[in-house]
Formats: C-alpha cells, structure tokens, sequence
C-alpha cells in the first residue's frame, strides 16, 4: 500500500505545473524530524510501535504536502467533497445492515465482512465525515435536502451503533458549531425556521433510533455518569501526565508510552514534548486563519469531524485525521474555495 501512495504522490506533483512550498509544509517536516529524533532519547529505543507506524506516517505526511502543494479548481475540490460524502455514507449504510457485535462486546455494533471488523471508536470518525457534510449542505444549501437529510439520518444511527461516546460528543460539537456558523452569518427569522425543522428531525430520529439500538448501547452512550471513566480513561491520562512532566520540553522519545494513551495530543506530549507539540499545532493555527479569511466554513466543520476524536483515540496514525486536516487545507488553497453563501 505504502508504494501506491508515493506513486500517488509523485503523480500529483508531476501533473501540476504550479508547485507551493508554503510554512506548514517546513513546519510538518520540522515536527516529523523531531518525532524521528527522538528515538534516540527515548529508553525503548526504536520500538516496536516506531516501526509499524513509520511508514503510515510517512506516508501521510507526503499526501498532506503533495495534495496542499497545489492549488485545486472548484470541480476538483467539489468532486473531493463528494466522493468524502458518499464513501462515508455508503460505509455507514452498509453498517447498518452488515453490523455485529465487536469482538464479542454487544455494546459496540460495528460493520463486519466476512470476518472482519473496524475499531467502533475509527468507524464513528468515518462516518462522522458523512454526518457533517450532510448538516452543512442540509443547512446552507437549498437543493437536495432530502437527499443529505437521508445521509445525516443513516450516519447519525450508524454512529451511535458503534457506542462510541468520542463519537457522539463530537457530533453534538459539530452540529452546535454549525448552527453558531450560521448565527452570525444569517437572517434570524431564516434561522429559526431552519434550526426549529432540523432540531425536529434530529429528536425525531433520536426517539425513532432508540427502537433500532439495543438497550446495552443506549447505556453506554446516555449514561453521562459512566463518561468521566471511559475505558479507564482519566486514570491513564493522569499516569501519562505524570510522565510527561518528566521530561515537558522535549518528551520522553517516540513509542514510549507503556500504554494506549486514549488521547492524540496528549500521547503527542509525551512523545515531543511542548516543542513538537507546539510545531503541530502552529499548522492548525496557520489553517484557522486562513478559513476565516476566506469564509471556508465547510472547512472548519470538517476539521472538527476528524480532529474532535482524536482527543478520546489515538488518531496521529488514522486516515481520518489526515484525510480532514488535507480537506481543509485543500478547500481554502482552491481558487475556487467552497464560500458560505449569505
């Protein structure tokens, strides 16, 4: 798989006459070759976790910087969008209907062919990117509603399927970015016709949901006491705190932790420490900026999507992640970026 990316990249880069180098590509680079630095403070040393994820990362990283070296058309990046929308819908469809308990757990319904499952927490990310396309069309486009009315639908049962309560938090931020987006660019009364409709349908296929879930999954995610422990989740951030202020500037080496850290960032800390820490985050500032300047709020939701997990799963090696930070950036570098219609 790890030849057909650099083919891909390369193809990419060869096709385009206009090549950028801009700051987050030096920043990403500079991140990265502090990551594979570190290994050589770390007590483990190249670990076993360093070599399975290398490549990915590798990987990744080129994709990023071969898909934001150029600057796309609207067609293209429409096109992008799209093929994102209905990839995570019809996973989401299919879910529905091929679903099995994951690895024996009934709390946790997750697509299964001949065999082989997903991890419920990376199946909710994918089809949360279904789910926020959909509520931005629903909301700011006029044609089709029904359509991207149908896919919100199927995607927000197909999520809560999985239990996954990272994945439901970040719904309900997604949505309630949307309807702030959409505050404070348009008509009031427009507004409260819209959100009066949506908020209709969202409880009416919560209550119509509840028929489809099992009761092991309803308590799971509608118990907000059980949330404060997630899979013993605070405990492990509290140890891997611990161990970061060990070593807070530079971190304690790549593959280090003893455990799944539960959190992208955190885990990140620990790895880099606040230096490289600082050099990843500086890429997400530079792309805030620069979807506010050109009013890129598809952009934004998108980047909530696939970032807003990965503070509850290790998100730094998924394809979720990247695939929503390079949406982003592609939707505000196209000349014909994807604009909120006021």
């Amino acid at each position: 798989m790890k030849y057909y990316i650099f083919a891909l990249i390369l193809m990419l880069l060869i096709s385009y006459k206009s090549v950028y180098i801009r700051k987050y590509h030096i920043l990403i680079l500079a991140w990265f070759t502090i990551m594979v630095a570190s290994i050589l403070w770390s007590p483990l040393g190249l670990s076993s976790t360093v070599k399975n994820h290398i490549f990915a990362y590798i990987g990744m990283i080129g994709l990023f910087i071969a898909f934001t070296a150029v600057n796309f058309n609207k067609q293209f990046t429409l096109l992008l969008v799209k093929v994102s929308l209905i990839s995570s819908f019809s996973l989401a469809t299919l879910s529905i209907f091929f679903s099995e308990a994951y690895a024996g757990v009934e709390q946790r319904q997750v697509l299964t062919l001949f065999g082989v499952q997903i991890d419920p927490n990376n199946l909710a990310a994918f089809h949360l990117v279904g789910f926020t396309i959909a509520v931005y069309y629903l909301i700011f486009e006029k044609k089709y509603k029904l359509f991207y009315l149908i896919i919100l639908s199927i995607n927000f049962l197909a999520i809560l399927m999985t239990g996954s309560r990272g994945g439901l938090l970040s719904l309900t931020l997604v949505f309630l970015t949307s309807m702030i987006i959409s505050f404070f660019l348009g008509n009031i009364k427009v507004l409260l016709k819209q959100y009066t409709a949506v908020i209709i349908i969202i409880f009416s296929g919560f209550f119509l949901t509840m028929k489809f879930l099992s009761i092991s999954i309803r308590e799971r995610l509608f118990n907000f006491n059980s949330y404060e422990d997630g899979s013993h989740r605070s405990i492990i951030w509290k140890v891997t705190w611990e161990r970061i202020k060990e070593n807070l500037f530079f971190g304690n080496g790549w593959g280090n932790s003893p455990v799944v850290v539960h959190n992208t960032f955190l885990n990140m800390l620990n790895d880099v420490g606040l230096v490289g820490v600082s050099l990843f985050l500086f890429i997400f500032i530079l792309l805030l900026l620069k979807i506010f300047r050109t009013k890129s709020y598809l952009a934004l939701l998108i980047l909530i999507a696939g970032t807003a997990p990965s503070f509850f799963i290790d998100a730094i090696n998924k394809r979720f992640f990247w695939n929503a930070i390079i949406l982003a950036f592609i939707l505000v570098n196209s000349s014909g970026v994807i604009k909120q219609k006021k």
